[in-house]
C-alpha cells in the first residue's frame, strides 16, 4: 500500500470514528435520561401492585384477619421465624397451630369475626422513628414502640431502620349484620431489600408466647380445658 493510500485510510478512520463520537455524544444523554425514566417507572408499579410497604399493609390485615399461617408468615421475615421457633422450642405444625389458635392479639384479628367489606388507604406515609419524634406523632410513635418491643425481646430490632406508616379506613360487617368502621395505622419495615409487615411479625411473636403459656396451663390446670 502506498503512502498516499495509507494517509487516505486513516483520514477516513479518523473521519468515521469522529462521526461515531459525535453521535454518542447526542445518543448518551437521552439514553441515560431513558434508564431513569424506566426505573422511577418500575418503582412506581411496585408500589402499586405489591412491591412496597403500602400493599404489605393492607395484605397483611387480610392475612391477620383470617389468621391462616401460610398468609401471616409471608410477611415476617424469615430469619424472625427461625428465632421464633428456636425461642419458643416449637416445630413448623406447631408454630402453624400456635397462628390458628391466637386470640386477640391486634386491633385487627380482635375483628376477625368481622367481613372486611372495604379497605381504603387514607394517608401513606414513609415514616421513621425520627420522623415521628419530629412531627410528635406520639399515638405512633408509642404503638411503633410497643410492637418494636415485643419483637425485641427474642430478635434483635437494631437493623430496622425504614418504616412505611399507612393509615387505613376500614369498613367491617359483624355476624349480626351491622356494619362499622375502624381507622387504624399498620406499620411495615425494609428488611434486607424487602418490606414486612410489623404487625405480623408482633402477632407471630406473641401468638408463639400465648401457644406455650396455653401448654403449660393444660399441664398444671387439665380440668379447665376439659
Amino acid at each position: 500500500m502506498s503512502e498516499n493510500e495509507q494517509n487516505n485510510l486513516r483520514e477516513t478512520s479518523e473521519r468515521v470514528l469522529s462521526e461515531i463520537k459525535s453521535k454518542w455524544k447526542k445518543i448518551l444523554p437521552v439514553a441515560v435520561v431513558a434508564v431513569v425514566i424506566l426505573l422511577v417507572f418500575f418503582k412506581l408499579i411496585g408500589v402499586i401492585f405489591g412491591g412496597g410497604g403500602y400493599s404489605v399493609n393492607k395484605k397483611a390485615i387480610k392475612a391477620l384477619q383470617t389468621q391462616e399461617p401460610k398468609k401471616v408468615l409471608a410477611y415476617i421475615p424469615k430469619d424472625l421465624k427461625k428465632e421464633v421457633m428456636d425461642y419458643y422450642d416449637l416445630s413448623k405444625d406447631e408454630l402453624n397451630k400456635a397462628i390458628e389458635e391466637a386470640s386477640m392479639l391486634t386491633a385487627f384479628n380482635e375483628v376477625r369475626k368481622a367481613e372486611i367489606t372495604k379497605m381504603k388507604v387514607i394517608d401513606k406515609n414513609n415514616i421513621t422513628s425520627k420522623v415521628m419524634k419530629k412531627n410528635k406523632d406520639t399515638t405512633a410513635i408509642q404503638s411503633l414502640e410497643i410492637q418494636l418491643s415485643v419483637i425485641n425481646n427474642i430478635w434483635d430490632t437494631d437493623d430496622l431502620k425504614k418504616f412505611r406508616m399507612t393509615t387505613l379506613d376500614i369498613s367491617l360487617k359483624e355476624d349480626d349484620g351491622e356494619k362499622d368502621r375502624i381507622k387504624s395505622n399498620a406499620f411495615s419495615v425494609k428488611y434486607k431489600g424487602k418490606w414486612y409487615s410489623i404487625d405480623c411479625m408482633e402477632f407471630v411473636t406473641r401468638a408463639a408466647g400465648q401457644y406455650v403459656q396455653k401448654q403449660i396451663d393444660k399441664e398444671k390446670y387439665p380440668e379447665l380445658f376439659n
